[in-house]
This record gives C-alpha cells, structure tokens and sequence, in this order.
C-alpha cells in the first residue's frame, strides 16, 4: 500500500525558516526595480504591498493576485507583464538560496528520529474516534494481506530541506510487521517529487489556467500562458513532473495534505486528488494548521471550522454534491499536529528533557 504525503510551504516554516509569502515581499518590496521595464514593476510593488496590509499571506494568493494584475496591461504592454513576472521568479530565487543557505539543518539524534518515524507510521492518532477507527481498520486489513507500506512524498517547495529531513528518516526502516512467518515492511522512499520544480531548475509559479488571468486577451497569448499557467509551463518545459506525480497519487491508497494552503492556483491538484477520491477505497487525510482561538466548547464551531476546509478543497472541482457527501466521509482532517513531521517541535521535547529542571537549587559550597 503506499501512502503519499503532499507537503507545502507550511513545512518550511515549521522547519523555521523565513520563507512565508510575507517573508519574501517584506524584502522583495526592498528591492531595486531594474531600469528597464521600472514603472510596471513599482506599479506591482505597490499592488503586492496593498494586498499584504489587506491580509494576503499565502502564495497561492500571490499567484491568483499576479493573474489579476494582468487586467492592468494591455496587448501592447504584455511585454512589460512577462517583465514583471521575470524580476519575481528571479528575486524569489535569490531569497529562497539567502534564508535556506543562512540557516543550517540542526543535528538530529537517533531517539528523535525514532519517534518522528514512529509518529509518521501512526499519522492518524491525532484524529477524531472515526479516523482513528478508520486508519487502524486499514492498516490491519492491509497488514492481514502481507503488503509492504511506502510513504511517498510530493512538494511544492522549491527548496532541498524536505528532501534532507527526509533522508534522515528514511535512512532505517520505519517499521515491520510479521505475519505468517514473513515480515511485511513499512519504508519511506527519500526522493522528493518536486511538482513545481526546484530552486535553480525552473522553478514552476503562476496561475492554475487560463481562466485565472483577469486579462481575456492574456488568455490567448502563448507566450504568457506558456509562462504563466502552470500546466503549460510544465508542457513548456517539455517535462514529465506531472505525470511522474500523478502515476504516484493514482497508486496510493492514503494520500495526505501537509501545510498546503489548497490555494486556487493550484486547483489542477485538488480536482486530481477529488477524482482519485471517488474509489471507494481511498483516504484522504488533511492536515491544517489554524492559529485562531480554539474553541473546544462549541460543536457548532467543531463542525463550522472542518466544513470550511471541505470547501476549500471541494471549491473548483467538478465533484456534485450528491457524490461529496460519501466521499466526505473518507476526508479526515486533523488540525495543528504536534507529531507529524514535526521535526523541530519534536527534537525541542528532547532537548527540554535532557535540561536540568531549572527549579533546582544548587548545592551550596562547603
């Protein structure tokens, strides 16, 4: 069985690195425009700073922004629009290298990845009853038929630090089981699926399609889409990112979402995962993080605070309500995970452990 884990930005700021949407514009608004193509630049600048103090703050935002900005040019000016969309990539590139290079991976020990591969097997446990009931089901019936399990893992990040977290963990076996005299493993694979590419390779940003650029007559200019509008880019590139990503998705039978927005620019994935989702027999397990206040006294809120989520990964696929209702009952969301791929969190609980309780008074001199 393979379970396949989709891991966005919310990653690298949980591994505390510096490279939020806000993060980048906070410097990227800093920076020089270069004189050539200056005003359409600053005239951005001015349009991402409005959209910062409006409280945008993921990039998914920033890329279906980036789409409304086109209605500002027109035919004659998409030269100045493909100009702007250059200083972006090439200053994200640059900032990305900045906060990923100043900040190295801290050391992990031995007992810290014991745990995060254990907590990574039993990703489900900070569920509700239903998914725990759920997930332990699953696995005993795929442990009763002598499967191995392999966690994949997919990003949209440009940076390497999943890939170098995930060489630690799957540096050992993340479990086993015996059955019937054989031994049946569970194992990370330790490359990473880059869907929008890396730093450095062509790194994959704009909008989700066509529709998504304000401007119609952007629409039918091959070379803004080809740019622009992630699925040309991909075929722009002439790459198979996507169909390496979608082979690994359509063979999972658990897939879950980690620190991804589910941001409309990249709706060709929810509609994916959506249509995936109509088997029976698949999972999905969303991981969110909310930093509001956590009302633990209103069923009304419980409810209110998933079915928002639900709606956000059901906003731009085809899925009729009739047929979400059953799939929704396959959709397990688990909010602020304290276990999961919490590398940082977790390697901090050993380190308290391992400090002197501060409480104590030292022993007098004699």
């Amino acid at each position: 069985m393979n379970v396949t884990f989709l891991v966005g930005n919310g990653f690298d700021v949980s591994m505390g690195y510096e490279v939020s949407y806000k993060n980048f514009c906070q410097w990227y608004l800093t920076q020089d425009a270069p004189e050539e193509n200056a005003d359409a630049i600053r005239k951005l600048k001015q349009e991402i700073s409005t959209d910062i103090e409006g409280g945008l703050e993921n990039w998914s935002d920033f890329e279906i922004a980036f789409g409304r900005f086109s209605q500002k040019f027109n035919k004659d000016s998409s030269g100045e629009y493909i100009a702007c969309y250059s200083d972006v990539l090439k200053c994200l590139n640059k900032y990305l290298h900045l906060k990923v290079d100043e900040r190295k991976l801290p050391y992990f020990p031995e007992d810290v990845l014991k745990e995060l591969r254990h907590n990574l097997v039993s990703f489900y446990q900070e569920g509700t009853d239903r998914t725990r009931q759920d997930f332990v089901k699953l696995f005993k019936t795929i442990r009763l038929r002598g499967d191995d399990v392999v966690f994949n893992f997919l990003s949209f990040n440009y940076t390497d630090v999943l890939d170098r977290c995930l060489v630690l963990l799957a540096s050992q076996q993340l479990d086993a089981w015996e059955v019937n005299g054989g031994v049946n493993k569970v194992y990370a694979k330790p490359g990473v699926i880059h869907i929008h590419n890396a730093l450095d390779h062509y790194p994959i940003v704009g909008v989700g399609a066509e529709a998504q650029l304000a401007n119609e007559d952007f629409c039918k200019i091959d070379d803004i889409t080809s740019l622009v509008v992630k699925p040309r880019a991909v075929d722009t590139l002439e790459s198979d990112i996507y169909r390496l990503a979608n082979q690994v998705l359509n063979r999972s039978q658990v897939i879950c979402l980690w620190g991804t927005s589910m941001g409309r620019s990249d709706t060709y994935w929810w509609s994916t995962i959506a249509t995936w989702l109509k088997s029976t027999v698949n999972y999905l397990c969303i991981f969110c993080y909310d930093d509001g206040p956590q009302d633990t006294l209103s069923v009304k809120a419980f409810r209110d605070k998933r079915e928002k989520i639900l709606q956000v990964f059901f906003q731009d696929t085809d899925i009729p309500p009739s047929v979400r209702k059953e799939m929704k009952s396959r959709i397990h969301i688990i909010f602020n995970t304290e276990r999961v791929l919490t590398f940082l969190k977790t390697l901090q609980k050993h380190t308290e452990k391992t400090l002197p309780d501060k409480t104590d008074k030292p022993t007098p001199p004699r």
